[in-house]
């Protein structure tokens, strides 16, 4: 079930490459757009399918990123430690 509002296509030009005309609905209850969002000959809710060829388009990282976490996690103060002087 998509978790979207679906597009029922009527006098869109592009809703064969629009995942919110090409999802399955939901048979439980799936929510449309009242109106066509497609205006003057633009969408602005289009939802591209993806395709292979648009997935293999994404670049991964040519070098490992170090986490963020880890940079945070050294400034934590760990209330359990002892950190006053006898």
């Amino acid at each position: 079930m998509p978790d979207i509002c679906m597009c029922e296509g009527k006098d869109c030009p592009i809703k064969e490459g629009c995942y919110r005309f090409k999802a399955k609905p939901s048979q439980y209850g799936q929510g449309y757009f009242l109106q066509s969002p497609y205006e003057n000959g633009k969408c602005d809710k289009l939802l591209p399918v993806k395709t292979e060829s648009s997935v293999q388009k994404i670049e991964q990282p040519t070098q490992p990123t170090q986490s963020k976490r880890s940079e945070v996690s050294s400034l934590w103060i760990k209330p359990w430690v002892n950190t006053s002087s006898n």
